[in-house]
């Protein structure tokens, strides 16, 4: 049945997971591109035929799929099959977290076809109006632009694996399996920064040149951008070395991935290096408690003058820290809830409730009555000749003086000694914040100091005879 390809296309998308599965069965043989033909048919059943879709059911079989071109062989004797590379591509860049990536030999195919074009290119007596040099010239471009999408994708497929790798990474402590999964998480952050990561790096920074005869790709790419603007291809370099900008942008994304696995391997092979250190201690522990187990030496503690003690460095110490910890260790094995309540007793664990306090809202006003109960207040009170916190202080004093005492009282007395001359020039603001309340309300502010006045004290200073 011949179907129109942009209708299979669209119906293979409507069912991704069938196909994911290839996907996937490809990525991890490694890049094969022999698929079997009994994994399709079994994710077919699965996710196509399941659905219920007669069309997909017809359209995806694997004779459609073979007659309309998607399959490019079908091969019944090894009961394999091949994909159009196309589709797979398509599928990639679907799902970032399945794009292949970019390897230590693709980064050098790469290599090799720039430094192929810049020889070619410089080895043409001119630029202009020659077959060969339009011809080089699109394919050049074609191959710039290639290279972009591989390493947009390849970045973006980098970037999914270590997000994945962060997450296992934090999830370590939860796990079953603590040491196991560090071991496999290990050596996955060291595949991918060794197999991925690197060569990316290497392959996109300015810095890093290749070895041997090979030349680097941010080289090869000056090469045919300089040749252009001396033989008079502004434009043509122009483009090039824009290109080149954009393909090399990657190269801060893939530092910091490169930073961050590197961050994941050096502190899990540090874990691993604690690990085996305290396994060989204990090993070695208990090799030496072996001979104390059997025969007249039975029930015999280790003495701490053991050669054990003396060349596992691991166990230093461990006496000195039981005799020292004595009372932790030695816990009572009976009546441990008596014991915790007993100490529960002991210590007084009752904590003063503290109301939800609201704010103030500011600002705040009351009536004229008691604004000028306030100010007399202000006006015939002996101020203190210093004061740490005035607005507390001023809070305690209208406490202890005045009927129903609200939080407000206290704002509204303090905007009244402000204006107070005697008292105006000695007030300093400090830089602690604290905050008072009245058990509903809370004000908080930034402590205020009352200092004393330097003009009484000059005017009280002795005069001197002579003066």
């Amino acid at each position: 049945m011949r179907v129109s390809r942009d209708k299979i296309i669209q119906t293979m998308l409507a069912h991704k997971p069938a196909f994911y599965a290839l996907v996937d069965y490809v990525q991890h043989q490694g890049g094969s591109a022999e698929i079997p033909q009994k994994l399709y048919i079994d994710a077919y059943h699965q996710h196509i035929v399941a659905s219920g879709d007669d069309y997909a059911i017809r359209v995806l079989s694997l004779d459609a799929l073979s007659k309309n071109g998607i399959i490019v062989h079908l091969d019944h004797q090894a009961g394999t099959l091949t994909l159009q590379s196309f589709v797979m591509e398509l599928l990639r860049f679907l799902d970032t977290s399945r794009v292949r990536e970019l390897s230590q030999q693709d980064f050098e195919q790469m290599r090799d076809q720039f430094q192929r074009l810049a020889q070619v290119m410089e080895a043409m007596p001119t630029l202009q109006g020659l077959p060969d040099y339009d011809e080089t010239k699109i394919t050049l471009f074609e191959l710039i632009d290639q290279t972009l999408s591989k390493i947009q994708q390849n970045v973006e497929g980098l970037s999914a694996q270590v997000n994945r790798l962060g997450v296992r990474y934090e999830a370590l402590d939860k796990a079953v399996e603590g040491q196991t999964e560090s071991l496999r998480l290990l050596d996955d952050a060291t595949r991918l920064y060794e197999r991925f990561i690197r060569p990316c790096n290497a392959f996109l920074s300015p810095k890093i040149d290749s070895a041997g005869d090979q030349i680097s790709f941010t080289q090869s790419m000056t090469r045919l951008y300089e040749l252009h603007e001396k033989r008079g291809e502004s434009y043509t370099g122009f483009r090039i070395r824009y290109k080149l900008t954009a393909i090399r942008s990657y190269y801060k994304d893939i530092a910091l991935m490169q930073q961050r696995v590197r961050r994941y391997t050096q502190t899990l092979a540090s874990e691993r290096k604690r690990y085996n250190a305290i396994e060989k201690a204990y090993k070695a522990l208990e090799d030496a408690v072996v001979e104390l187990r059997h025969g007249k030496l039975r029930g015999t503690k280790l003495s701490s003058y053991h050669d054990i003690f003396r060349s596992t460095h691991s166990l230093s110490g461990l006496k000195k820290r039981q005799v020292i910890q004595d009372a932790k260790l030695n816990w009572y094995e009976v009546d441990q809830q008596a014991r915790l309540n007993e100490w529960l007793a002991t210590v007084d664990l009752q904590q003063d409730i503290v109301p939800d306090l609201k704010p103030l809202v500011i600002p705040v006003d009351v009536d004229e009555q008691r604004r000028a109960e306030l100010m007399r207040l202000c006006i015939e009170r002996q101020w203190p000749e210093s004061s740490d916190d005035l607005i507390e202080d001023v809070h305690n004093w209208l406490y202890e003086s005045i009927d129903d005492h609200k939080l407000l009282d206290t704002l509204i007395a303090y905007q009244s000694l402000t204006t107070l001359p005697g008292l105006s020039r000695r007030l300093k603001p400090q830089k602690q914040r604290v905050a008072i309340n009245d058990g509903e309300y809370e004000f908080k502010y930034v402590r205020l100091s009352l200092i004393p006045d330097a003009m009484n004290k000059t005017s009280k200073m002795p005069i001197k005879k002579g003066a």
